[in-house]
């Protein structure tokens, strides 16, 4: 499953957000992609090698989760809490790398070879690997939605920007999540875990660092 990011959802490394405004309850560090040439619709899947030869470049990144609901549609089902642009509040997005042309994928993103680290201020808060990636890497959720794009008719287009899921996630304890987000873990539609069990202390003005090894940081400065 995927959905749009809003143009507006999107911020360069070092921005400083409001929790409050954005509804945000949890962090995910994640790959983020842009793509150079175009994916069209085909009657072939596209390999992970063809579709690495098409992105442009890939960042580190950290997608802050929220939701949009008021307090009177706080209890709205998982499948509506989805729909709400499956929670995407914000992106901070870091300085992009760009792929040497005509290699093979980058171990960093095919698996399990790169940590990524959540740190709130300073200090660690979650760690994970590429194989928490839905299709465990982030090349493979990337070349998943190319190629369920492509039995729709659709295109993946040059100068689309994507996240290719959570390599790992922190909640903050201070901001609940809404009800139904509790339950995400147990709908048919989501075999991922939303909210971590353990969650961290939110300060006043707090600094959130994800580390992507052999690409880079990127962080956000959070106030209430």
């Amino acid at each position: 499953m995927y959905s749009p990011i809003f143009a507006g959802c999107l911020f360069p490394s070092g921005t400083t957000l409001s929790l409050s405004h954005h509804k945000v309850f949890c962090a995910e560090a994640e790959f983020g992609f842009v793509m150079g040439s175009p994916l069209p619709p085909r009657e072939e899947c596209y390999t992970q090698e063809e579709v690495w030869a098409a992105v442009r470049s890939y960042e580190p990144c950290i997608e802050l989760c929220g939701a949009r609901f008021t307090t009177a549609t706080a209890k709205a089902s998982p499948y509506h809490l989805l729909a709400d642009a499956m929670n995407n509040a914000a992106v901070i997005r870091g300085i992009p790398l760009v792929p040497p042309p005509a290699t093979p994928p980058a171990a960093a993103l095919t698996g399990g070879s790169c940590l990524v680290r959540l740190l709130v201020d300073g200090k660690e808060a979650s760690s994970g690997t590429g194989e928490e990636n839905p299709a465990d890497s982030p090349l493979g959720a990337l070349t998943f939605l190319a190629n369920d794009l492509s039995r729709r008719g659709k295109t993946l287009e040059a100068g689309h920007f994507v996240i290719a899921g959570h390599t790992c996630q922190v909640a903050f304890s201070s901001r609940p999540a809404p009800p139904s987000a509790r339950t995400l873990s147990q709908a048919p539609v989501c075999g991922a875990r939303v909210v971590p069990d353990a969650a961290v202390e939110f300060g006043a003005h707090s600094v959130l660092e994800a580390y992507h090894e052999g690409c880079g940081t990127v962080r956000a400065i959070l106030v209430d």
